[in-house]
């Protein structure tokens, strides 16, 4: 009874000649499912083997570098200066409209609480942002090292 996974092949001789795969001792190879790399053709080098054995990808210099997807918020105010964390993104954003929403259900403020709250909050990011700028060029350059 053969192995589903299994595949029986005649030798290269037998092949050749055209003879049948019952007189000589046929040879098994490996079924489709495994993994098997091929050696690396002459003047190539082996490409270096990753934790689960799969060669790691490797970039060409022709190449351009992914560029990194800048998040919503930053995108929509453009900051230049101040780069939020992904929890600060949220606090900033989603938090600033859970807070109206809860002050607007709590009947402690009026509707408009759910537009100009968060926009405040971005006014305020924003001057963040500016006040950043203009600190980073005001700020006198970092000391020489003396060895040098």
């Amino acid at each position: 009874m053969r192995r589903p996974g299994r595949v029986r092949v005649a030798s290269r001789e037998q092949a050749a000649v055209g003879g049948s795969a019952a007189a000589e001792p046929s040879v098994v190879q490996p079924s489709p499912r495994r993994r098997h790399r091929e050696p690396a053709a002459d003047g190539e080098p082996e490409p270096a083997a990753g934790v689960d054995g799969a060669p790691e990808p490797t970039v060409s210099v022709d190449e351009e570098p992914k560029r990194t997807k800048v998040p919503l918020y930053p995108r929509l105010l453009r900051l230049q200066h101040v780069h939020p964390n992904a929890w600060q993104r949220a606090a900033l954003g989603e938090g600033a409209l859970g807070a109206a929403v809860l002050l607007v259900l709590a009947d402690l403020a009026t509707a408009w609480t759910l537009v100009v709250l968060p926009v405040a909050v971005a006014v305020v990011v924003k001057a963040h942002d500016g006040l950043a700028g203009i600190l980073e060029r005001a700020a006198p350059p970092p000391p020489r090292d003396p060895a040098t």
